[in-house]
């Protein structure tokens, strides 16, 4: 029965993988096809939901702008495929965060940590901190104080983190 698990888990990992490597290569309805795969197989893949969502980004930024609202789609669709996962709701919230959304990234960034504590660093994070600002001040030049969950929290903790404010930083994702 292990031996299943692990022949499984080795499909899947290598199913991403090639689905990856097709992505790389900018071949991306072959890679939209090995992840469509992917997650049919297994939808509670958390990983395959956030590796196609970040191929369909980098397509809209080569390709097709349009594709930034499959991105989207697809972040939601693996969040109701898997309600519980942090991975998917700080992959999507940090997708918002680059993309300008202050208040949908701090929603979904928060929602993440309730998921899961352990992502709770990123609501340290320089960009989070600056978007948080942000909101801050629209609500209040709106006569609507903005609060969030982590207000206190963040500001107490001075808002710094070793990986505050590098572009690029890696997204935690808790799921295999």
């Amino acid at each position: 029965m292990l031996q299943l698990h692990v022949s499984l888990f080795r499909n899947i990992i290598d199913s991403r993988r090639h689905a990856l490597e097709l992505s790389r290569l900018e071949h991306y309805e072959e890679a939209r096809q090995a992840f469509q795969q992917l997650l049919s197989n297994d939808p509670t893949f958390c990983r395959g939901w956030v590796s196609f969502a970040q191929m369909e980004r980098r397509a809209a930024r080569t390709q097709d702008p349009q594709r930034l609202a499959v991105a989207r789609a697809i972040l939601q669709r693996g969040l109701q495929m898997n309600p519980d996962s942090g991975c998917l709701a700080q992959a999507w919230g940090l997708m918002e965060l680059q993309k300008g959304n202050a208040w949908a990234a701090l929603r979904l960034l928060e929602r993440c940590v309730e998921m899961d504590s352990a992502l709770e660093p990123v609501l340290r994070w320089k960009p989070v901190n600056a978007a948080r600002l942000t909101v801050a001040g629209a609500a209040a030049s709106r006569g609507r104080p903005w609060r969030t969950a982590s207000s206190s929290s963040s500001s107490s903790s001075g808002g710094s983190s070793s990986r505050a404010g590098k572009p690029g930083a890696r997204v935690a994702c808790a799921s295999a």
